[in-house]
């Protein structure tokens, strides 16, 4: 960074509470118009900044993201590209309505290919669920989504983002308790909805399209890991049961 004339500060910090506490402390720091925030075993276009930030800045955006390729770190080969799966934002649209495309799988934004306004982020005192090892980000990106005016992408693909096996989300815990960890979120961000007073018609989305198909995929995960015995204490449960009658309407549909 210095070779590159880039201006940079280090935090250190009195002992490692984890990524989420890391950018908390990040976040307080920052002076500049925009955040984004960058995992530091991944890697970017040379143009990733320089796009996101024009982009933001000649539409007065709130956020702004791009596509990606996922990579294995092993060979380099590409595993996927974001623009197999999933649609660009053209023009401007408000965070509520990419809300709801991002529910409905239409459009994936991850945070380390979105570019924040420090406006916003001030404004909300957005900050990540400490200690939260997973779906931490996904909690930040949905509750700026629920207050952002102007969002808009850069339908390119400007981040590399790597698998390899000592990730988080490549970990033998992750492989058993990841779709518990995403019908909590979904419960999560109900409440806070319903907290804040922001539409009911969120609630009823997150129950047909994000919580009922992360409860099948969380039982079916129960099996496929071996774990009969919770799939079926799991089946019993009412709160569960009353999950998985949303997912007919979201199949039929």
């Amino acid at each position: 960074m210095e070779e590159n004339k880039i201006n940079y500060r280090a935090l250190k910090l009195s002992r490692n509470l984890g990524e989420s506490c890391a950018r908390n402390e990040g976040l307080k720091l920052a002076s500049g118009e925009y955040v984004c925030l960058i995992d530091h075993d991944d890697a970017l276009k040379p143009t990733y900044l320089e796009k996101l930030v024009n982009k933001a800045d000649k539409e007065n955006l709130d956020m702004v993201f791009c596509g990606f390729y996922e990579i294995d770190a092993n060979d380099g080969s590409v595993i996927s590209r974001y623009d197999e799966r999933f649609d660009y934002i053209t023009g401007v649209i408000n965070g509520i309505d990419c809300f709801k495309k991002n529910i409905k799988d239409e459009i994936l934004v991850m945070i380390w290919a979105t570019l924040f306004s420090k406006e916003l982020i001030d404004r909300l005192q957005l900050r990540f669920p400490p200690f939260v090892k997973v779906f931490g980000d996904a909690e930040f990106v949905y509750k700026a989504f629920l207050e952002s005016k102007r969002v808009s992408s850069v339908p390119e693909l400007l981040y590399c983002y790597y698998r390899h096996s000592r990730q988080t989300t490549r970990q033998k815990w992750h492989d058993k308790l990841e779709y518990c960890f995403s019908v909590g979120l979904s419960l999560k961000m109900m409440k806070y909805i319903q907290e804040k007073g922001y539409d009911e018609e969120l609630i009823t989305l997150l129950k047909r399209y994000y919580t009922s198909r992360q409860a099948l995929k969380m039982l079916s995960n129960f099996i496929l890991q071996g774990n009969d015995d919770t799939y079926w204490k799991a089946l019993q449960n009412p709160k569960i049961r009353e999950m998985l009658k949303y997912s007919y309407p979201t199949f039929f549909g």
